[in-house]
C-alpha cells in the first residue's frame, strides 16, 4: 500500500487518497508516504517522506525530504539544488470532478475569479469586462452570499452577458468554459482544457503558465484587449492546457511511488558496498553532497546565504546519522 498523509483539508490529498492502493494515514507513519503539507511532513519522520507539490507552488519547506514531487520545471528550478537532484516533474494535478470542457459555442465563456473583486476591484473589473468585444462571464462566487448579493446589484448596471455560480456548481461551469481569467485556477484550468488570462505577479505560476504557452498576460488598464486576444486564441491555448496532461497527474505520483517502494533502500544510498576507485576522473551524476560544495552558478535562485548553507549541512549531518 502507498501511504498519503495530510494534516490539512485538501482537495489534492483527497485526490491520491481515491486510489485503490492508497491508504490515508493520520498518525506516526514508517515505509514510505507521500506528504501534502508541513504539519503532516514533521509527523512523519523517520518514514521515507515524499514530498508533493502538485501545484504551481512551494507551499512549504521540504528540507529533509527524500523525493520532491513538482508541477513544472519552473517550480524545480526554484528549490535548493540540494533538493533539486531529488525532484521530479510530474505536472500539475487536475482537482476532482474537473474534466474536459465541451464548449463549443462561438461566443466563449469566461470564469472569473472571487479574488479579482478586491485586488481590481469591482468597478474597474466590471468596467473592463463591458469592453471586450465577445464574451461571457461566470463569476465564481464560493460559498459567500455576500459576494454573489454584490455582484446581482452591480451586474444590473452594466451590459455584461453574465452569471453566478457557487462551489457546488464549480463541476458544471467548467463543462462550459473556455478561458478562466485569474492564476489560482491554474490546475482547474488545465484539467478542463481552458486558457488563462492572469496578472504577471513574478510567481511561479505565472512564469511556468507562460511558459508553457497555456496563459496570456494582461495588465489592468487593457484587460479587455487580453480577453479579447484570448477568445481569439482559445483553441490553441485549449490544447497547450490539455497537452499538460493534468488528468495523468496522479497516476505519474503513484508510479514515482511504486518506484520507491519497490527500491530496498533510500535513494542516493550505496546499493551493497560501493567501491569507489581512486583518482578516478568519471564524470558521475550530482549528488545531494555536490550540492553542498562550491557550486556553477547555474540557477540564479541558488541559495548563496550562510545560514541556507549551514542549514543544507545540517539536514545532511542528520540523514547521516
Amino acid at each position: 500500500m502507498i501511504q498519503v498523509a495530510s494534516q490539512e483539508s485538501d482537495w489534492a490529498a483527497a485526490v491520491l487518497a481515491a486510489a485503490a492502493e492508497v491508504e490515508v494515514v493520520a498518525g506516526a507513519v514508517s515505509g514510505r508516504v507521500l506528504v501534502f503539507d508541513r504539519g503532516a511532513f514533521e509527523a512523519s519522520r523517520g518514514a521515507m517522506r515524499i514530498a508533493v507539490f502538485p501545484r504551481f507552488a512551494l507551499d512549504w519547506d521540504p528540507q529533509g525530504a527524500d523525493a520532491v514531487l513538482v508541477a513544472h520545471d519552473v517550480v524545480k528550478a526554484a528549490l535548493p539544488k540540494v533538493l533539486r537532484v531529488r525532484a521530479t516533474v510530474v505536472g500539475a494535478l487536475a482537482p476532482p470532478g474537473i474534466t474536459s470542457a465541451d464548449s463549443s459555442s462561438d461566443t466563449p465563456t469566461v470564469i472569473v475569479a472571487p479574488s479579482l473583486l478586491t485586488s481590481l476591484g469591482l468597478t474597474t473589473l466590471l468596467f473592463q469586462l463591458e469592453l471586450t468585444s465577445n464574451a461571457r462571464f461566470l463569476f465564481d462566487v464560493g460559498d459567500d452570499p455576500e459576494v454573489a448579493s454584490a455582484l446581482r446589484a452591480a451586474l444590473a448596471g452594466h451590459d455584461l452577458e453574465a452569471g453566478l455560480f457557487a462551489s457546488s456548481s464549480s463541476e458544471e461551469a467548467w463543462r462550459v468554459a473556455d478561458l478562466a481569467l485569474g492564476a489560482e485556477y491554474a490546475n482547474h484550468a488545465l484539467a478542463a482544457g481552458t486558457g488563462l488570462v492572469l496578472f504577471d505577479d513574478g510567481s511561479l505560476a505565472a512564469r511556468a503558465l507562460v511558459a508553457s504557452g497555456v496563459a496570456l498576460v494582461a495588465k489592468s488598464a487593457t484587460l479587455a484587449v487580453t480577453l479579447d486576444e484570448a477568445g481569439t486564441r482559445a483553441r490553441d491555448l485549449r490544447q497547450a492546457a490539455l497537452g499538460q496532461d493534468a488528468a495523468g497527474t496522479a497516476e505519474r505520483i503513484l508510479e514515482v511511488a511504486r518506484q520507491l517502494e519497490r527500491a530496498s533502500i533510500r535513494p542516493g544510498l550505496p546499493s551493497g558496498i560501493e567501491w569507489l576507485t581512486r583518482g578516478s576522473a568519471k564524470e558521475a551524476e550530482p549528488t545531494p553532497a555536490d550540492a553542498l560544495r562550491d557550486g556553477d552558478g547555474d540557477s540564479p535562485e541558488d541559495p548563496s546565504s550562510d545560514d541556507a548553507i549551514e542549514r543544507e549541512l545540517a539536514e545532511l549531518k542528520r540523514r547521516l546519522e
